[in-house]
């Protein structure tokens, strides 16, 4: 009597987050898709159409479930969304309620399109690495990869534009050398068209403002990063308990400001960069992390992410070549890392969401069936 108690409460537990793991999906990429209502598909395995929430939501199927049963997964996830409303109150401060239809408004148009930048990533790396699944499927990922590349672009972040460049060279070096040339054929031609083009050029000088001299916002950041570096030597000399455990957000701009105080004019710096120079954001999630939250922590978090990138090479080189999905999505956000605070942000969420499901997609055809 004990095992058969113990064994129904165990397949009810499994049946229960299998459930909730696609209502979260769903939700997260109803947030992502909200932007994209502009386009209208029929129901398939990697999109629908909801009509009782009134939004397009392209379902990537980033699970085994929903892959073996599509239908079934999907009409799980729509009757269920409602019960997602208590997402809500991670996204605001003090769990204030807001409307469905502000989430926009918190997120923003820029941080909804940048998220993409993973999505695009993984979807790349699964149409070139999967093997086990069928060329309709495997063209509606690609699609969907397009999809999300444009949404990236449109938000004219450059940072992720280049990070997102950077992690698919690698993918492309290290699995397909004729499409590694070819990206890089394809990208020079683009960036002449576009240098010439009257229609792309201004998408031309965003790319090429990277690594311009002479841009504030590129300067805003090389003068964040000193302070910071100044900042945390600073600590280290008189405030060592603050270099290990962090100033906290609470205190962070009024810490920062006193000690830019000493050192110099903030407005003279501030003169200097336009005025694009931020007192409670270092735009690197290194610098960031070890300020706000203190040199144990961004050690601990920086390891258990180093430990994940060991882990996945290590699968790579045992033949599961699925574990590159994973490995793209970590150097797309450790790269981006380097020029935005994604630390403890909502992103954040959205990253940690996408590697587990990357993580946990089955190396087989087979395995996804017995899923």
């Amino acid at each position: 009597m004990y095992r058969w108690v113990v064994a129904e409460a165990a397949a009810t537990l499994k049946r229960c987050l299998r459930e909730t793991f696609l209502v979260i999906q769903l939700r997260l990429v109803r947030y992502w898709a909200i932007r994209c209502r502009t386009f209208s598909f029929r129901p398939s395995r990697f999109s629908l159409v909801c009509t009782k929430r009134r939004f397009f939501a392209p379902y990537t199927a980033l699970n085994p479930y929903a892959i073996s049963a599509p239908r079934q997964s999907i009409q799980s996830s729509a009757n269920r969304t409602r019960y997602c409303d208590r997402l809500q109150y991670f996204l605001v401060p003090n769990g204030t309620v807001i409307g469905r239809g502000q989430i926009t408004k918190l997120l923003g148009r820029r941080a909804l399109g940048r998220n993409s930048r993973y999505i695009a990533i993984i979807l790349l790396s699964l149409a070139l690495c999967q093997k086990g699944i069928n060329s309709t499927l495997r063209g509606g990922v690609l699609f969907l990869a397009v999809v999300s590349l444009c949404a990236l672009i449109a938000t004219g972040s450059r940072g992720p534009m280049l990070f997102f460049f950077i992690a698919l060279v690698l993918l492309f070096a290290f699995n397909n050398r004729k499409l590694f040339w070819g990206l890089l054929v394809v990208t020079a031609v683009a960036l002449l068209v576009m240098k010439e083009s009257v229609l792309f050029h201004s998408i031309y000088e965003r790319v090429a403002s990277i690594f311009a001299n002479d841009n504030a916002s590129n300067n805003a950041r090389l003068l964040m990063w000193s302070n910071a570096l100044g900042f945390i030597e600073f600590n280290i000399q008189h405030h060592f308990s603050t270099f290990l455990f962090g100033t906290g957000d609470s205190s962070l701009e009024a810490l920062l400001t006193q000690y830019l105080s000493s050192v110099g004019s903030i407005e003279e710096m501030q003169k200097s960069v336009n005025d694009q120079m931020s007192i409670n954001d270092f735009h690197n999630l290194y610098l960031d992390s070890a300020i706000r939250m203190g040199a144990i922590f961004t050690l601990a978090y920086l390891s258990f992410i180093g430990y994940l990138l060991l882990a996945l090479s290590n699968m790579v080189l045992n033949g599961n070549k699925n574990a590159w999905m994973s490995i793209s999505l970590i150097v797309t956000y450790l790269g981006i890392g380097t020029v935005y605070s994604n630390n403890l942000e909502f992103q954040t969420a959205i990253f940690f969401f996408l590697l587990a499901l990357c993580i946990t997609w089955p190396n087989s055809k087979a395995s996804a069936a017995n899923s």
